[in-house]
């Protein structure tokens, strides 16, 4: 279907978590300042879930809740497997 965008079904975790909630239903309604960071929340995960985070489904078939405020060095990693990096606890 045409009509179907490829943030339907792909995220970054270059964008950060629930950047979507961070925006008032007005200043999204308005897009007023916001037309460059649009792109990017529609690529970012996010979650309607108490507590500001979002679940995290990994390749071994884990899920993790992961914290909104994380370090978004560490949240780029997550999605890094090349990196060598351990996942870190939350």
């Amino acid at each position: 279907d045409a009509g179907i965008e490829a943030s339907e079904f792909v995220g970054s975790m270059a964008v950060q978590l629930n950047l979507y909630h961070r925006f008032s239903d007005e200043q999204l309604a308005t897009v007023s300042g916001l037309s460059g960071i649009l792109d990017e929340m529609e690529l970012g995960f996010a979650s309607w879930h108490p507590g500001d985070g979002v679940n995290i489904s990994y390749g071994d078939g884990s899920t993790k809740w992961i914290p909104a405020d994380i370090d978004m060095m560490v949240q780029g990693n997550l999605g890094n497997r090349e990196d060598g990096n351990p996942i870190p606890e939350f």
